[in-house]
């Protein structure tokens, strides 16, 4: 899936031409001079490219994210990319719970959820993936099973998304297998006034000893 940022449309300003001394007398003008560093900071902002960051565990570690050198956890990858760019996710297992950090970033594997697992077992009362930052609909989870997770505690010691803890926030999750995961409420996922769209997700083998095995929506009276 594409994402690209709002900066990338483009507006089209219509100017009649001006002769050569229009010309001459306007391009002295503090006006003239303002539009010039205004044309030069959207140039400069345009430049700006959509960067991919590799992660594979089957790496020499730590890496620095390029194909040559991956990252060797999707979390890495994650705290260095920015808005707007691509973590692309080798085959493999990954022992580790993530947080998508509000960044409008895309999470994809690169050959589907089948191959592509991060398990948090092991790792105590976590989610295997946390979006509670403020995630809108750029922030895209692509293509993984995600499996062992306990659920997060806010304070209230109630595990709540074993596979996903979602607050506030509405990523964008595709194509994904939660399964194997346990909380108190939300085995699955648990969505507390957000607006997570799922797109292809299958929910199964998930289990919450209080409420919603495959998963729990709450919202706000």
């Amino acid at each position: 899936m594409g994402l690209h940022s709002p900066g990338s449309m483009r507006r089209l300003i219509l100017l009649e031409p001006l002769d050569s001394s229009q010309m001459s007398h306007h391009r002295h003008s503090p006006e003239w001079r303002a539009v010039g560093a205004s044309c030069a900071a959207a140039i400069a902002c345009s430049a700006v490219a959509q960067v991919t960051w590799h992660v594979d565990d089957d790496c020499r570690g730590p890496g620095s994210g390029t194909p040559a050198d991956p990252f060797c956890t999707i979390q890495d990858a994650i705290d260095e990319a920015s808005d707007f760019d691509d973590v692309v996710v080798a085959p493999g297992t990954y022992f580790e719970a993530i947080d998508l950090s509000g960044k409008a970033i895309s999470v994809r594997s690169a050959a589907g959820a089948k191959t592509t697992i991060i398990d948090a077992t092991g790792l105590g009362q976590v989610s295997v993936v946390t979006c509670d930052a403020g995630e809108g609909p750029d922030t895209l989870l692509e293509g993984f099973t995600l499996t062992g997770g306990r659920g997060t505690d806010p304070g209230d010691g109630v595990g709540r998304g074993g596979g996903m803890y979602v607050v506030g926030s509405g990523p964008t999750i595709a194509d994904c297998v939660f399964t194997g995961n346990t909380a108190a409420r939300g085995g699955g996922m648990y969505d507390s006034n957000g607006a997570p769209v799922l797109s292809g997700c299958v929910f199964t083998a998930n289990a919450a000893t209080s409420l919603g095995g495959e998963c729990t929506v709450c919202r706000a009276a």
